[in-house]
C-alpha cells in the first residue's frame, strides 16, 4: 500500500506541484523521503523478523512515514488548497483513484 501511495503521488501529484515555487521544496523533500522508504522496504523484505536489524529498520520506516504524512497534511496540503482550485484537486484525486483501482484489479487477477 505504501508503494502504491508513492506511485500515485509521484505520477499525479508531485510533478505538477514541483512547478510551483510555493511547493517545490516540499515536493523535492517528499521525493527523497519516498526514496528512503523504498530502500528500507527493500532491506526489510530481505530480512527475517528474527534478524537483529529487522525491528530497528521497521521502526525507522514507521518514523519516516509518519514524518512524511505530517509534512503533507500540515504543510503541503494547505499550500495545495491555495494554489489549486477545487476542480483541479478533484481531477487529480480522480486520476489517483482510477490508478489505484487499476492496481487493485491487477493484484486481484494475479
Amino acid at each position: 500500500m505504501l508503494t502504491l501511495h508513492e506511485e500515485l503521488e509521484e505520477t499525479f501529484f508531485y510533478p505538477q506541484l514541483r512547478q510551483d515555487t510555493d511547493t517545490e521544496d516540499l515536493v523535492l523533500e517528499s521525493y527523497e523521503e519516498h526514496h528512503v522508504m523504498d530502500v528500507l522496504i527493500e532491506e526489510i523484505g530481505q530480512l527475517e523478523p528474527s534478524d537483529e536489524t529487522w525491528h530497528p529498520k521497521l521502526k525507522v520506516l514507521q518514523e519516516t512515514t509518519e514524518h512524511h504524512i505530517d509534512e503533507e497534511e500540515g504543510d503541503l496540503f494547505s499550500k495545495v488548497r491555495k494554489i489549486w482550485d477545487t476542480r483541479k484537486r478533484e481531477e487529480v484525486g480522480r486520476q489517483m483513484q482510477q490508478r489505484k483501482n487499476e492496481r487493485d484489479r491487477q493484484r486481484s487477477a494475479a
